[in-house]
């Protein structure tokens, strides 16, 4: 699962701050402010792994939250490799069914009579929530929320260094 951030998805002042910008100045924005995002994916990820952020599926998947530079910007991705993280990213991040009974016929010893036996177990993910996601997502759309005050302000105290320097 990957997110991918370049200018097109900003609005039109963010579009205009970066249009005089140097490729160099707006593709440093844009990494910057993706490897925040991720961050703050890890950390709630981390959040919900235990004692110390180590231990469990969610500290595994945690692992493979990571950005990647792109031609344009940047890119988040989650539950990429083979390792256990990805093994366990999209059952922690969207959930499962959390409990499930199951239904079989057990033979009594001796005579073999069937008998229904109704068993109660429980899952490894916590329930399923669809598209809402429980750390990766909601990370994702926290970033996004303020993005484009943060790459003006970005862009603002890089001009305003560049022309103090």
């Amino acid at each position: 699962m990957a997110m991918t951030f370049d200018t097109s998805q900003w609005d039109r002042a963010s579009k205009a701050l970066l249009a005089n910008a140097e490729p160099r100045i707006r593709r440093d924005v844009v990494q910057s402010t993706t490897r925040r995002m991720a961050e703050t994916a890890r950390a709630a990820a981390r959040s919900q792994a235990g004692p110390a952020g180590r231990g469990g599926a969610s500290g595994y998947a945690a692992e493979t939250i990571a950005e990647r530079d792109t031609a344009n910007g940047a890119e988040i991705h989650g539950g990429a490799g083979s390792g256990k993280g990805a093994q366990v990213f999209h059952g922690t991040e969207f959930g499962a069914q959390r409990r499930r009974r199951s239904t079989y016929v057990m033979r009594t010893a001796g005579r073999g009579v069937g008998v229904a036996v109704t068993r109660r177990t429980t899952r490894q993910f916590r329930p399923f929530v669809g598209r809402q996601g429980y750390y990766f997502w909601p990370a994702v759309r926290q970033g996004l929320r303020g993005i484009d005050t943060r790459v003006a302000e970005t862009l603002t105290r890089i001009v305003e260094e560049a022309s103090h320097g």
